[in-house]
């Protein structure tokens, strides 16, 4: 198999899976579970009240918390998209 064939096969394999991610939310049809809404909140705070929280989201081990980096990350997506459910999805597609 040559570099190009690879390079192809990839990018076919990547058109896939972005097609196969973007179809379902035409229309505005995605989940908003509270998940969603909790990070949701957490990123307006970020950018509206300028909290910066020094942990996460808690995991499922009680006092075991995830660092604060994905708050950041989605809360570009929700700033960008004028704080539509749509930027969290953008930003889980990058």
């Amino acid at each position: 198999m040559s570099k190009n064939q690879f390079l192809i096969g990839v990018l076919i394999i990547l058109a896939f899976g972005l097609i196969l991610r973007i179809i379902p939310t035409i229309g505005n049809n995605f989940y908003f579970t509270m998940d969603i809404a909790n990070e949701a909140t957490k990123a307006r705070e970020i950018i509206f009240l300028r909290l910066h929280p020094l942990v996460g989201q808690e995991t499922s081990i009680e006092g075991f918390y995830h660092g604060p980096l994905w708050l950041y990350f989605i809360s570009i997506g929700l700033f960008i998209f004028n704080f539509h459910p749509f930027g969290l999805l953008f930003m889980l597609f990058c």
